[in-house]
């Protein structure tokens, strides 16, 4: 989420390539079949239970728990960022496709996935003003979002590259929706702890419009960061190896 190299690799990865390459035991998804959306959500989800320990044919490191070294929460300007480091990410593992849209002949994909819990613990450094309450701190942060419901929109267009086609991302769409948020910052103010308390219980009680304030510039860095993760990913998978009848 939060800019989340989290979501990032994850979500990228088990979107874009929902169809997992043919192997022994998967022979990709056929497109002209009728069974193709089931096949292209199974082998989604497939890949999410696949994050507690990660697959080396798939360049795909384990991502639950996902040790994040720095990221970007928000940055709106000098006196509005939130960044954090030394963070782990855990619940990608457990997260499960719902719906999903698969056009691969005009290489565009949409997707709705829901994480029941999603946790964030690691070092914050932020000055922000948020809902008019100026906010300023360093410390430990921990964020859990619940009910956590995203969606993707991705389209992409055909390369080629040593005869073989391959699909590079020209956009990449995420947005999110949690049904709770909950946030704890320890140290705001040089450790005030009664500022500390009041500015911790403000963002408890009002996270709606916490996260409403800040949700579009953490969307957007969060599509960015994950439209980078896709295209490397897919630089290694021939579209063929996916969708074996294109």
């Amino acid at each position: 989420m939060f800019n989340v190299a989290v979501i990032v690799v994850a979500l990228a990865t088990a979107h874009i390539v929902a169809a997992r390459p043919a192997d022994d035991h998967h022979h990709g998804c056929k497109t002209k079949e009728n069974s193709f959306k089931e096949c292209f959500i199974e082998s989604g989800n497939h890949l999410f239970k696949m994050l507690h320990k990660g697959d080396k044919s798939l360049n795909l490191p384990v991502l639950d728990p996902l040790e994040v070294k720095k990221m970007t929460v928000f940055n709106l300007g000098q006196h509005m960022r939130l960044e954090m480091s030394d963070a782990t990410h855990r619940g990608l593992g457990d997260a499960v496709i719902s719906s999903a849209d698969a056009d691969p002949q005009h290489y565009t994909f949409m997707m709705n996935m829901t994480i029941p819990k999603y946790s964030i613990k690691g070092k914050y450094d932020m000055n922000a003003k948020i809902a008019n309450l100026p906010m300023q701190g360093v410390g430990n942060a921990d964020i859990t979002l619940e009910d956590l419901q995203v969606w993707w929109d991705v389209k992409g267009k055909p390369v080629t590259r040593k005869g073989k086609q391959y699909m590079e991302i020209t956009e990449f769409k995420a947005n999110f929706a949690p049904k709770v948020m909950k946030i704890h910052l320890d140290n705001l103010f040089n450790g005030n702890k009664e500022l500390g308390t009041t500015i911790n219980t403000f963002l408890n009680e009002n996270w709606e419009e916490v996260l409403k304030q800040l949700k579009p510039s953490m969307e957007k860095s969060w599509s960015q960061l994950m439209k980078a993760i896709g295209t490397k990913l897919l630089e290694k998978i021939p579209y063929k190896e996916m969708f074996p009848d294109m």
